[in-house]
């Protein structure tokens, strides 16, 4: 409902409904759920440039609910402080799944060690998309794209097997190097090497020791959500940047009961 529906409805202006929105105080009470030992989802969600939101997310089966959320960039220090005001609530983990963002994982592994952490592999394909593009011009970028594709079917020890393959066959080809003495191949070594670094992270899901955890393997329940939530602050188009904070604070507390 728009600020006109509102001014409609109740006989008012827009510009008074705008004003009592303005006003408006809100506080952020947040309950606890049934269980309080979790598997713990976290991703950021932009809209636009200039706000971001951090938001944590308890996994249950197929679906999520929010825990805590709050306005803020997406860097390790701001995530740690999210984590801990979890903490402070009453909620220890399973596990974390994490979007991979340099530096969580070791701060993850610091604060908490011994909890698994699964990298998320929806994160992990969009990555190497970006760096092979959905269409790969060289042999090598569309046997990698190939073989990442049905990522969800691998063990651990499959995948391993199946990147050393590839390292082992393109070997040469990754090597090449330009006139100047500069590899010629940098994003796809960059994608070969993303995969090489998350892979310890990529089948936690999967481990014999962690498999009754039922640990997601991916982010989804915050994508999802966050495409949902998205949808609906878009359809309230031109509000001030404070308008737009509230009514994302509003829409993020209201999944949360």
């Amino acid at each position: 409902m728009d600020y006109k529906a509102i001014a409609d409805k109740y006989g008012k202006s827009v510009r008074t409904v705008q004003r009592h929105f303005d006003k408006l105080k809100l506080r952020w009470m947040f309950g606890k759920l049934d269980s309080q030992h979790i598997n713990l989802c976290l991703d950021g969600v932009y809209f636009g440039q200039s706000l971001c939101y951090i938001v944590l997310r308890a996994q249950r089966g197929k679906h999520g609910q929010n825990i805590y959320f709050r306005q803020c960039s997406e860097t390790v220090a701001h995530v740690r402080e999210c984590i801990e005001e979890t903490d402070s609530r009453g909620y220890t983990y399973k596990s974390f799944t994490i979007d991979g963002r340099p530096g969580i994982i070791k701060m993850l592994e610091q604060n908490y060690p011994g909890i698994p952490i699964q990298y998320c592999q929806f994160h992990q394909k969009k990555t190497i998309r970006k760096y092979l593009t959905k269409e790969p011009k060289t042999e090598f970028g569309q046997a990698l794209l190939k073989f990442l594709r049905p990522i969800t079917q691998y063990t651990k020890e499959e995948f391993k097997v199946g990147l050393e393959a590839l390292e082992t066959r393109y070997k040469a080809f990754l090597e090449e190097r330009n006139e100047n003495n500069r590899y010629k191949h940098k994003r796809l070594r960059s994608a070969f090497r993303s995969l090489k670094r998350n892979m310890p992270y990529l089948f936690t899901y999967r481990e014999p020791e962690y498999i009754h955890l039922n640990i997601p393997n991916t982010t989804n329940t915050c994508e999802g959500y966050f495409t949902h939530l998205k949808s609906r602050v878009h359809a309230h188009p031109g509000l001030t940047l404070p308008r737009k904070q509230k009514l994302v604070n509003r829409l993020l507390y209201e999944q949360h009961k």
